[in-house]
């Protein structure tokens, strides 16, 4: 823009410096001189450059698209089977630009004494919104500190602000954001409703019993819509009687002895797996739901080779238990188990059927 056209606009009035042209179309992007030019330019290059980021982060945690595009075609160009480290990286990325992206923003308008404008104008005030947010979403989920200090349930439920934070920057540019975040954002919402009233099942009659000294084994009747041997998957699991609001991720593989049936084993480790060690001293019967299942990483690379080496330590015997009741027969697996659980090594070992199933 030239300094005629500037002052016709009426926001500052004209260039400085001696420059020609500057840049000025709206108060809270207005650089009339060089150094507020290239904090603008340092800023606006960092905000288009995570515009993509910010879509795959809600793009990569929706498990239900996912779950399908990993039946299509487009799994030999993209890989599906583990978006969680696409959503991690991103999200660090996006943390540390965030902070970037802000800070020569407000370089800029202190320099040009225009620093009001951070609680005079929508963008402001938005923008010292998402900033502020930024570091509740992404820290306790990245900072090993952090993370030791803070139960997993807290972690989780700062870094849902992350919603916030999306509906917040919908208001923050008056261009390309209401599509760039607002309908990535909607699709991870229209898919987690998806998942959470369609693919949840309520499993009413579930098997406990304890394995070992700190342990849990699970099993349950399939429900109608699984398929009566489910690929290598994970399932989100709830028991309201630990918690109505709490959804953890696990391995299911097929109960060996029973037919349509599936089972998952559980170490105590976090606060949750505790509570429910602590609460099934004995083999009982109890409520649970299911969300899923959802195609595990580990089953992608396994289907596109005859042979497979699996490595697995401790409670990760899991998804190498899935593979081999699936391929039995089909596909040679090489099992390298480390364990330092003898009650889980005792307990699988019973449970299975090594020579039935490695003939």
């Amino acid at each position: 823009m030239t300094s005629a056209q500037i002052a016709e606009v009426g926001i500052a009035s004209g260039c400085e410096g001696g420059l020609e042209r500057c840049i000025c179309p709206r108060v809270t992007i207005c650089a009339t001189d060089t150094l507020s030019i290239i904090l603008l330019a340092l800023a606006r290059c960092s905000a288009f450059f995570d515009y993509p980021l910010y879509m795959m982060m809600f793009l990569s945690k929706c498990h239900n698209i996912n779950n399908v595009c990993r039946r299509t075609v487009l799994r030999e160009w993209i890989d599906f089977g583990d978006m969680h480290k696409v959503h991690r990286l991103f999200g660090i990325i996006v943390g540390i630009e965030t902070m970037f992206h802000s800070f020569f923003h407000m370089l800029r308008w202190g320099l040009n004494a225009d620093i009001d404008l951070l609680w005079r104008t929508t963008t402001g005030i938005s923008g010292l919104a998402a900033v502020m947010i930024t570091p509740l979403i992404c820290w306790p989920m990245v900072v090993p500190a952090i993370k030791e200090r803070l139960a997993f349930e807290v972690r989780k439920g700062l870094h849902y602000l992350s919603i916030v934070w999306a509906i917040i920057l919908l208001f923050h540019s008056k261009s390309r954001i209401y599509y760039l975040i607002g309908i990535p954002a909607l699709m991870y919402l229209v898919d987690y409703l998806f998942g959470y009233f369609v693919r949840n099942s309520l499993i009413e009659n579930a098997f406990f019993e304890r394995y070992g000294e700190n342990g849990v084994a699970l099993h349950f009747l399939n429900p109608p819509n699984w398929d009566k041997k489910p690929k290598t998957s994970y399932v989100y699991v709830m028991c309201p009687w630990i918690s109505k609001y709490q959804w953890h991720a696990f391995t299911i593989f097929p109960e060996p002895t029973k037919e349509n049936h599936t089972m998952l084993c559980i170490e105590s480790s976090g606060d949750w797996t505790k509570e429910l060690h602590r609460k099934i001293k004995v083999p009982c019967l109890r409520p649970l739901y299911v969300l899923g299942p959802y195609k595990s990483p580990f089953s992608d690379a396994a289907v596109t080779t005859s042979n497979a080496i699996a490595v697995a330590s401790g409670i990760d015997i899991t998804p190498t238990l899935s593979l081999v009741l699936n391929y039995a027969g089909k596909k040679r697996i090489n099992v390298l188990w480390v364990c330092r659980d003898p009650g889980l090594v005792e307990y699988i070992l019973h449970k299975f059927d090594i020579g039935a199933i490695t003939k």
